[in-house]
């Protein structure tokens, strides 16, 4: 997969040129800062995967989830998420740019934590959300107790990379970027444009499988119901068994002894 990233006309918040690639399963949210790959424009990355799926017993073996109270597909990521918007807007009154929110009293949405008092909707400062953040994170059994998913795919990556485009295939990427606009700004000698910038206005992946297997990690409960009952039965028929067989020898000591009694009075 190429990429035409387009830096010249980025407003310049980050200080590299590149994406974030996330790889996840389906309904499954992801946040870039935590679970992406920085990929380098000007350059050419494979990206091996391997999948790994995971499937946890629930009830009463552990306290996994499926879902979250609002009915969505449970991950533990996104119950953290939920957790630090319903923390930010409980003590800092602000939430994150990428979580919108409103007040119970009033149609309109906090507004986003920053360095700066946005009015009244944000009135404390960047520094609260990130206070509150910190301490979440060192006990967020006692903030959030989010349990772990009960079924999960987690994709494993190993990475590598080299220099790209070569000079043949720069001319070839800058060409086929222009040959369908009427205006292109990598041609416009206005924009000033060098070789090293449009090289890292592009980039390319590789995207594929290490391997078409994946690895399967299943909880299974080392003593569940069935051999609880079979053990139950094995110690009651043991028991019974014993018990009958008590009986019949203290019938046969009893028969014994009344055989006995009756030798004596007839020897007499």
């Amino acid at each position: 997969m190429i990429i035409n990233l387009e830096t010249y006309e980025a407003v310049h918040l980050s200080e590299g040129y590149g994406l974030i690639l996330v790889l996840h399963g389906e309904n499954q949210l992801v946040v870039p800062e935590n679970d992406g790959i920085v990929l380098s424009g000007g350059s050419e990355t494979h990206v091996k995967m391997k999948l790994t799926k995971i499937n946890r017993q629930g009830y009463p073996y552990s306290d996994c989830a499926n879902t979250l109270e609002n009915g969505k597909t449970y991950s533990y990521q996104e119950c953290l998420q939920e957790c630090f918007a319903s923390m930010y807007r409980q003590f800092c009154y602000c939430v994150l740019s990428t979580v919108g929110y409103k007040f119970d009293d009033e149609d309109s949405f906090y507004g986003y934590c920053r360095n700066s008092p946005q009015g009244k909707t944000c009135h404390i400062t960047l520094k609260c959300a990130t206070d509150m953040k910190n301490e979440i994170l060192q006990d967020t059994d006692r903030y959030c107790g989010c349990p772990a998913s009960c079924s999960e795919k987690i994709y494993t990556t190993s990475i590598s990379s080299r220099r790209w485009p070569n000079d043949r295939t720069r001319a070839i990427l800058e060409s086929e970027a222009c040959e369908e606009k009427d205006y292109c700004p990598l041609l416009d000698p206005d924009f000033n444009i060098t070789k090293h910038q449009i090289e890292t206005n592009f980039l390319k992946v590789m995207l594929y499988f290490e391997d078409l297997n994946h690895q399967l990690v299943e909880e299974t409960p080392i003593y569940d119901a069935t051999r609880l009952l079979s053990d139950v039965g094995g110690s009651v028929g043991l028991c019974l068994g014993v018990s009958i067989l008590c009986i019949v020898e203290l019938i046969e000591v009893v028969l014994e002894l009344f055989e006995a009694g009756v030798k004596k009075i007839f020897r007499r």
